[in-house]
């Protein structure tokens, strides 16, 4: 005789697209290692995700649920690289099962009205920077856009930044021989890595603007060491890692090497001001901390208030380079200018009391809609949320703590956004005999509101 057995699942609105093992909260044995370098879990729903992390908790992420999620990309030595969508519970929402190479940064934009994933994935073995490609996924996970840089040039991995005009902006690392006897003393010709960004138009890929770092800024400025500096290995002198562009179409660009973060006329390519480095532009009203950072990443304009002459900036301050420490924590700074009287002054610090975090490459700094600061730690598997006046919320780690600087685990950039997919693959369905159970996902799937199982004889 026919029958039907109906069962529904009720759970939560926009619940998570991967069944998934809960994640540890505060776990002294994760943060020891005992559960190994880099844990994750695999699903019988969908066999290709192989690198989910189980997350561990230091402060609950649920604690800061804004509808956003939690972007990150491990890599590393004890990982295989792949593109993460974590909502605040550290349930996977979307993993990518495409493989890309290294992939790095991973964030939503918008172009012609329209969210993207945005990516870049390729080759980073280069040491500190990479040639790839920059991918922007729409909301049915489908690639809509494959971005390079423009004149045969390397798309690198640190920049891609959609405009307010449709444009983006892309950083190139490029070799050239150049004149380094300001740097060493005698006369000498060498080879460096020159730091390049450019403006793309999205539809043909033609330039319409570029600037060269080697063209403004002499190498004298780099606090680098010169090393080799040889055509087969060259000097990485500079090493650009962030751009953005203002309302007035100037540019605001964070070098590494250089310890300073520059303001660049859109139309020149003239250096219009520099906070830090050899070339400080600004009295520092805050004991030398507002203008003495080491390896940061990440700078940005917050807000400007061109009335009153005051301009703030934010950065993650690594405070510390593969060969230098300022410090043994890196924190988020918001640094407050005055264009007028050219004086500097942090105006918050943030940084995490539940250990002492030092990532001496890699790192972001973001400000979400709501105030709230979210820090990335680039070289460690861990990022925090911060209140607006600089109190930490929730914190999560996808490496343990003793592993911490290894290398082992990384994500250039930790963000959070909304997002809303429509995946067009179908939802999976598997059956376990043996453990007389049903084990359901759908990959990427954000707006699932229950689970209806219908089978039938």
């Amino acid at each position: 005789m026919p029958y039907a057995v109906v069962i529904a699942f009720i759970v939560s609105l926009f619940t998570t697209s991967l069944a998934d093992q809960t994640a540890f909260l505060a776990d002294a044995r994760y943060n020891k290692g005992e559960y190994g370098s880099y844990v994750t879990q695999t699903f019988k729903s969908n066999p290709q995700v192989t690198a989910a992390p189980i997350v561990n908790f230091m402060k609950p992420f649920t604690s800061c649920d804004d509808g956003s999620y939690l972007m990150i990309c491990p890599r590393g030595t004890a990982v295989d690289p792949t593109l993460m969508i974590l909502d605040v519970t550290g349930s996977p929402v979307w993993a990518s099962t495409q493989k890309y190479g290294e992939v790095y940064n991973l964030q939503v934009q918008r172009y012609k009205g329209e969210p993207f994933l945005t990516f870049w994935g390729g080759n980073d073995s280069i040491g500190g920077h990479g040639i790839g490609t920059h991918f922007m996924l729409d909301q049915q996970y489908r690639e809509r856009y494959r971005i390079h840089a423009a004149s045969g040039l390397g798309a690198d991995l640190h920049v891609f930044s959609i405009t307010e005009s449709g444009t983006a902006l892309v950083s190139i690392y490029n070799k050239k021989l150049t004149n380094l006897s300001s740097k060493v003393g005698d006369e000498r010709q060498g080879w460096i890595w020159d730091s390049i960004f450019q403006e793309v138009d999205l539809e043909t890929g033609e330039a319409v603007f570029e600037w060269r770092a080697n063209d403004h800024i002499d190498v004298a400025q780099s606090y680098a060491g010169v090393f080799m500096a040889t055509e087969a290995f060259p000097w990485d002198a500079y090493h650009l890692n962030s751009v953005g562009k203002d309302d007035l179409g100037n540019y605001l660009i964070s070098c590494r090497y250089l310890r300073a973060v520059t303001y660049i006329d859109g139309k020149t390519g003239d250096v219009l001001w520099q906070l830090g480095g050899h070339n400080n532009s600004f009295r520092d009203l805050s004991a030398g901390k507002a203008t003495t950072f080491l390896g940061q990443h990440d700078s940005h304009f917050l807000q400007k208030d061109e009335e009153n002459g005051k301009t703030f900036v934010t950065l993650f301050n690594n405070n510390g380079d593969w060969e230098h420490r300022a410090s043994d924590q890196s924190t988020g700074l918001q640094i407050q200018l005055d264009l007028s009287a050219m004086t500097a002054e942090v105006s918050l610090e943030v940084f995490s009391p539940t250990a002492k975090v030092l990532s001496v490459s890699q790192g972001s700094y973001q400000t979400l809609p709501n105030g709230h600061i979210v820090l990335g730690y680039g070289l460690n598997g861990a990022m925090s949320e911060f209140s607006e006046d600089g109190k930490l919320l929730c914190e999560a780690y996808f490496q343990p703590l003793a592993k911490f600087g290894s290398g082992q685990v990384q994500s250039y950039r930790n963000l959070r956004f909304n997002w809303t997919a429509y995946p067009t693959t179908k939802p999976s369905l598997v059956f376990d005999e043996e453990e007389q159970k049903l084990f359901m996902s759908w990959n990427g799937a954000t707006e699932v509101a229950a689970w209806l199982l219908v089978d039938s004889d």
